[in-house]
């Protein structure tokens, strides 16, 4: 499972792009990697990328552990953290809507955009037409893994 992560400082945003095929303990790895960059702050705002997914190995069980850990470490005070799941491919939509689930008990604030990627932007509110824009008018991304 390749995985780009990159913080973006001025937006208080992770953007995650995953590609391929995806595994329940690489997710999880990834994030580890997050927490300890040194751009991870709390009640990040996250956008993750599932266009270029292919197939998954899922434990629903292990994925919702994983989501309640998640938010323990980017939300310790219980406050809503807003995520957006992107994907316009017909297997990204069917495993974003999978993924939202596995959010549910969490209290996160997750929304699933298949239309474009300034709808995706927009839910984050983020004025730019696309996540190209945004790399270009950011000035200080890094990548996180």
């Amino acid at each position: 499972m390749p995985a780009s992560t990159t913080i973006y400082p001025e937006w208080n945003l992770v953007l995650v792009r995953y590609s391929d095929y995806l595994l329940t303990i690489e997710t999880a790895q990834n994030f580890e990697k997050y927490l300890n960059h040194r751009d991870f702050r709390i009640n990040q705002r996250g956008l993750f990328d599932l266009n270029r997914v292919t197939g998954a190995q899922m434990d629903l069980v292990k994925m919702r552990e994983l989501q309640k850990y998640r938010m323990q470490k980017i939300a310790p005070s219980g406050d809503p953290v807003r995520l957006v799941l992107f994907a316009q491919t017909d297997f990204g939509c069917t495993f974003a809507r999978l993924i939202a689930k596995t959010w549910e008990p969490s209290g996160a604030e997750v929304s699933i955009v298949e239309d474009s990627e300034a709808s995706a932007l927009a839910e984050l509110e983020i004025p730019l037409d696309d996540f190209a824009t945004m790399v270009q008018q950011d000035n200080c991304p890094s990548a996180a893994g």
